[in-house]
């Protein structure tokens, strides 16, 4: 499967791919950012940014469903806020 980043700049496979994590960023007192980044053996890529953990969470289970379904003729298409 392909995974088409929220900024349209960079495709990804989920050939090699180690694990996908949300990670937390405070811009600053009490505003976060919430990235879904894609971690591979060596190297890393930013797949998108949401402003809660709540969507980040939700469009990860949803990335999660599409690789178990094993759609791998499928491009996943990162969405926006």
């Amino acid at each position: 499967m392909m995974i088409l980043s929220q900024d349209g700049q960079k495709i990804v496979s989920t050939d090699n791919l180690n694990y996908i994590q949300i990670e937390e960023k405070e811009l600053n007192y009490k505003n976060y950012v919430y990235t879904l980044t894609a971690f591979y053996t060596q190297d890393h890529t930013i797949l998108g940014k949401y402003k809660t953990s709540k969507r980040a969470n939700e469009i990860l289970q949803d990335i999660y469903k599409q690789i178990m379904t094993q759609n791998f003729s499928f491009t996943y298409e990162m969405p926006k806020e």
